[in-house]
């Protein structure tokens, strides 16, 4: 409603400053009378324009959805959001603004016909005369022209004001009145139409004013007359009377001809001017476009998302759909399954449990806020964007490519040069067509933030998965050998498996005995030459007092951020550092969160059970390896541990190394 308001108020001040600075001296009455009533319609109606942009997207894509953000220290609880009192304040002096100026409107209308009820009344052909008891100055509203009782009866009304007054009512001006006062009680907080007001009586003077001189009246004697009415008394608001305001300005325009050519230049600059309008303050909605020639993913849905996604559906669906509420967990984890499954997997599976669109719940909105919050408990900045196929969200605010940079630099108002730099922005992106990203990045070029980040991109690209372990290329592949394991025909077998020693190796798959592990002392020097800042129980201390504290005791807990950052976070711990990922999913999973801790061999165990419960996959050197048995040998083994990867389709990938 905020935007509507702003768009309307803007259309009708350009079109009202057009009409001062080109039409108002003219004499174009007629054309000036329907442009000034056609601009509070015109302004009410461009906004509610929509053009529709179609983007072409593949009817199966696979999903994308990856996260451009810092793990934080903390987990990012829920918080119940104060009661925001604005919006009720701000809709009560709405309300008692629209009433006064009705009771304003409806008193006014009152009184002008309580005048004509109690006092005399002669009607002449259509129009009635009516006569006052005081003296005043002779006015009309609608079919009634009031004139003072002695004057009149005297016959000391001139025969200009007569067919002056006769032109209101014969032209209906007060019509346009009513239907600005109209206008007004609903827009009242529009300082315009004060200004728009006069101006629309001013151009009624205008007409009638060309009436009597069309009349025959002669110039200079019509224009003593209106000095002559100039000094009496007042009359009714809405009424409109021979001596109205800006005197100087009729005569001016009295004395002007406009000629037919400039009449038709001047009304065609009207249309390139709403061209301009319509194109500046109209809307643009970007519709869904399936391709002629789409390419059929070969990506599926794994059997556990599609456990989940029929327990989660069947739940809901049991309940009657008028009420029926989803939460934002679940409806994330439902509405990511569902795009992720092929068609047959969609025609196998429970159908989607649809609800009312009042009872839905915007998981967006959910995570965005409590995004937000966990940055703000840590004093920093962020920002969150979701893009899914189409649609844009901003902190939770759904907005439009076109309106994309607009949203972001609202979200950072107020932001300084150093926020930009150390903020905490968090991208998700889902099933989205890389032609839009292309868009969507051009519009995010043009952001205070990107320009106050050193022309740094927010906007995230899907990395391709890395190879398979086995795969020539990958990290973790085997060294290709010349005769051996190049593939060629006729290489040697693969060297036998080593013998088993009891007690170093005979753990499940046979492992090897591990490589010595990472020295956590060796960590803490390393940050401090990046600059770290180091926490000791909450307690800031020096990257020397640190240093100290882990060469008394090597058994603390220790938890690293932001580690590639200029200015990393390290805290130190006698107690363990929880990281609850199940309160985090979709935001920070538990292999991003164990990336950059090391934590004790107790919860080392219990991470690496739930990322088995994640589907994980476990290496050992280039083999893989069941869960179980990564599970037993960690069990086994205090001193060993493991790294976390991600294979690009939210899988973390396990590797034990030694410790």
């Amino acid at each position: 409603m905020e935007i509507y308001i702003l768009k309307s108020t803007a259309c009708l001040g350009i079109l009202f400053l057009f009409y001062k600075l080109v039409l108002e001296n003219s004499s174009l009455h007629t054309i000036k009378r329907f442009f000034l009533l056609g601009s509070l319609t015109v302004s009410l109606l461009i906004p509610f324009i929509t053009f529709m942009e179609y983007v072409e997207v593949a009817p199966m894509v696979t999903q994308r959805f990856t996260e451009s953000s810092v793990t934080m220290a903390e987990p990012i609880a829920a918080r119940a959001s104060p009661l925001n009192y604005l919006p009720y304040i701000l809709s009560g002096i709405y309300v008692l603004g629209a009433l006064i100026f009705s009771v304003r409107f409806g008193r006014n209308m009152v009184r002008i016909f309580t005048k004509v009820k109690r006092n005399q009344t002669l009607k002449k052909q259509s129009i009635f005369h009516v006569l006052l008891k005081h003296p005043v100055t002779p006015h009309s509203f609608f079919n009634y022209i009031f004139f003072g009782k002695t004057a009149y009866e005297a016959s000391e009304i001139p025969k200009e004001v007569l067919v002056h007054e006769t032109a209101h009512v014969a032209q209906k001006h007060s019509w346009d009145i009513v239907f600005f006062e109209v206008f007004r009680i609903i827009f009242w907080f529009n300082p315009l139409l004060y200004f728009l007001k006069n101006s629309i009586k001013l151009n009624h003077e205008f007409l009638a004013d060309r009436t009597v001189l069309n009349e025959g009246s002669e110039l200079s004697r019509y224009q003593t007359i209106l000095l002559d009415f100039s000094s009496a008394s007042s009359v009714p608001a809405m009424a409109h009377s021979i001596n109205y305001s800006s005197i100087k300005k009729r005569f001016t325009v009295m004395n002007t001809h406009t000629s037919k050519r400039a009449a038709w230049l001047k009304g065609l600059l009207v249309l390139p001017l709403l061209a301009v309008l319509i194109y500046g303050f109209s809307n643009t909605q970007i519709v869904e476009k399936a391709s002629e020639n789409p390419t059929i993913s070969t990506e599926k849905a794994t059997p556990k998302q599609i456990e989940i996604y029929n327990q989660l559906a069947k739940k809901y669906n049991a309940v009657p759909i008028s009420e029926r509420k989803i939460g934002w967990e679940d409806l994330k984890t439902l509405e990511n399954t569902h795009r992720f499954m092929n068609t047959a997997q969609k025609q196998n599976a429970l159908p989607f449990p649809e609800c009312l669109a009042k009872n839905k719940i915007s998981w967006e909105k959910e995570y965005a806020k409590e995004y937000n919050i966990g940055a703000a408990r840590n004093n920093n900045k962020s920002i969150v964007i979701t893009i899914n196929v189409s649609e844009i969200m901003v902190n939770g605010k759904a907005t439009t490519l076109k309106n994309f940079a607009k949203e972001i630099d609202r979200a950072t108002k107020g932001w300084k040069t150093a926020d930009y730099k150390a903020a905490y922005p968090s991208v998700l992106v889902a099933a989205t067509p890389d032609s839009f990203m292309e868009k969507l990045d051009a519009e995010f070029r043009k952001t205070e933030y990107f320009k106050s980040n050193g022309g740094e991109s927010i906007i995230p690209t899907t990395p391709p998965p890395p190879p398979s372990p086995m795969v020539p290329g990958s990290p973790y592949a085997p060294k290709v050998i010349e005769g051996e394991n190049d593939n060629a025909p006729n290489i040697p077998p693969p060297p036998p498996a080593p013998k088993v020693i009891k007690g170093v190796n005979d753990g499940p798959s046979n492992i090897p005995p591990p490589p010595p592990p990472p020295n956590p002392l060796d960590h803490i020097i390393e940050m401090a030459k990046k600059g770290a800042t180091f926490y000791y129980d909450g307690n800031q201390i020096s990257s020397d007092k640190a240093i100290e504290i882990m060469q008394k005791n090597k058994g603390l807990n220790i938890q690293t951020t932001r580690s590639g950052s200029k200015n990393p976070q390290v805290k130190i711990s006698k107690k363990p550092i929880k990281v609850d990922s199940n309160k985090n999913m979709g935001k920070i999973n538990a292999a991003e969160q164990f990336q950059s801790t090391i934590i004790s061999h107790t919860e080392s165990i219990k991470y690496a059970k739930q990322l088995a419960q994640e589907g994980a996959v476990f290496y050992w050197g280039p083999h893989t390896i069941t869960a179980n048995a990564a599970l037993e040998v960690l069990q086994k083994d205090n001193k060993l541990s493991y790294t976390v990867n991600n294979d690009g389709f939210n899988k973390p990938v396990v590797i034990l190394v030694g410790c």
